[in-house]
């Protein structure tokens, strides 16, 4: 006997939104009491897809009547399963993407002993003879000594995090950024100079088939042509003349961020009387910049800019709302069916 089916008259239930739907068409068949016939049969002559939504489910009920060659065959269409897989796809792609590149940072500074001033203004009485015609005198000093003391130093702190596939965390990779940790960079990075910049190490923690590490710098200015004062008085002893006066400058081309500057003194005469000296300064004779840590390239640190993948996630997340909102727009405006 031929296998036929009809559609249930008033059978079709479901609902649709903008994003998919569900429906459910019942259809009469007639003709075989083997259910796998009746499968068969219906996978290879119904439509695979209703109003877009794909053929989900067949579900077979025996109809309880003197001919038992008949069944009620309920087909649901529906993209639920996948526009939910979809969505938890893009959620989940949504949070690798933001957390692909994040950013902390603080220019807060920090202290360090100095004994070096930018500018001092001096001002004393000076007596006249006799304890008559005193005046107060006063001027300017620039890079004077004094007393050390701490001071603030400008520098910037900040953390990138990035999140890598679980594969990058190998023994060579954990290796390589031990080896990298206190370095500073031998070219422009994040717009800062050659030498400004300082890796201090990185720390991680693995997720799932992801692992997020935190690469942690500072940021320390480049100072150049540092001018540093010599002055020496002019001292009698007798009627010659013991010691010449000095005034200039050494000046040191730059000192790089995180290289350090020592200054070297020593003792002149200030009076002598009576072939006693009676007072004694000091004077910087020898400046030396030091050299503390290593030079290298920080692109072999394999991160991105964070602040640039920032900027495009936010682009990436704005095009596709933006993609959203047309395709609601769209639906919306769709006849219904």
């Amino acid at each position: 006997m031929t296998i036929t089916h009809y559609e249930k008259s008033g059978s079709r239930t479901g609902s649709i939104t903008a994003k998919g739907g569900s429906v459910d068409i019942i259809y009469v068949v007639e003709g075989s009491s083997e259910d796998h016939e009746i499968y068969k049969y219906l996978v290879d002559e119904l439509d695979n897809e209703h109003i877009g939504l794909p053929a989900k489910n067949i579900s077979l009920a025996p109809i309880e009547c003197e001919d038992q060659d008949k069944w009620l065959a309920t087909v649901t269409f529906s993209n639920d399963d996948q526009e939910k897989e979809q969505d938890k796809q893009d959620q989940q792609d949504l949070e690798n993407y933001n957390r692909n590149a994040e950013l902390s940072f603080s220019t807060e500074g920090g202290t360090a002993k100095t004994d070096r001033t930018i500018e001092s203004r001096q001002q004393w009485y000076s007596g006249g003879v006799g304890g008559l015609g005193g005046r107060i005198l006063s001027w300017t000093i620039e890079d004077y000594i004094m007393p050390e003391t701490d001071r603030v130093i400008p520098f910037m702190t900040w953390t990138e995090s990035h999140t890598f596939p679980a594969n990058y965390t190998t023994w060579i990779n954990l290796k390589n950024l031990s080896n990298m940790t206190a370095s500073v960079n031998d070219r422009t990075f994040r717009t800062f100079e050659k030498g400004e910049v300082l890796f201090v190490g990185a720390s991680g923690n693995w997720t799932g088939g992801t692992i997020k590490i935190d690469f942690k710098f500072v940021a320390e200015p480049n100072i150049k042509n540092i001018a540093t004062n010599i002055r020496i008085p002019r001292v009698h002893y007798g009627d010659n003349v013991n010691q010449q006066a000095v005034d200039r400058d050494i000046i040191t081309p730059i000192k790089r961020g995180h290289e350090m500057i020592q200054y070297e003194t020593k003792k002149h005469y200030i009076e002598v009387i009576g072939g006693k000296v009676e007072k004694s300064g000091e004077h910087v004779f020898r400046v030396t910049v030091h050299q503390i840590y290593k030079y290298i390239n920080f692109d072999s640190l394999g991160i991105p800019d964070a602040i640039t993948a920032r900027i495009a996630y936010l682009t990436w997340r704005k095009k596709q709302i933006d993609e959203k909102r047309k395709n609601r727009g769209i639906e919306r405006n769709r006849p219904q069916v």
